[in-house]
């Protein structure tokens, strides 16, 4: 597997990449400051998941025409834009800070768009 992780916060993106590389020994991180950077990588290489902050929200609708399989998956420090991201076609909306099993759920495709995970 391959995933995206793309926030402003070096923490955040730090902190994802550990969460998936404990999670999934074969999955290859690759971390951006910037959510732009990470989406136009798509184009040259795809990947299985895209995990952005609220910057991403905007790129979505290009992710989708490139890669419709790709899970995209918002990180968010509330719930304010989270029928956004999800009317958007975001996969997955998840409160900061990281619960790993709905990073996992989201990931895996377990993720219900109906439970808060705050």
């Amino acid at each position: 597997m391959k995933a995206l992780i793309s926030n402003r916060d070096k923490y955040v993106r730090n902190e994802v990449a550990r969460q998936l590389n404990e999670h999934y020994p074969n999955c290859i991180t690759e971390k951006y400051a910037d959510s732009m950077l990470a989406a136009k990588s798509v184009y040259m290489e795809p990947a299985d998941v895209i995990v952005m902050g609220l910057e991403g929200i905007k790129l979505i609708p290009m992710l989708r025409m490139r890669e419709s399989g790709i899970i995209i998956i918002i990180l968010a420090d509330n719930d304010l834009h989270k029928e956004e991201a999800t009317t958007g076609g975001a996969n997955a909306y998840i409160s900061l800070p990281l619960q790993p099993d709905a990073l996992f759920d989201a990931v895996e495709g377990r993720y219900s768009l109906d439970v808060n995970l705050v």
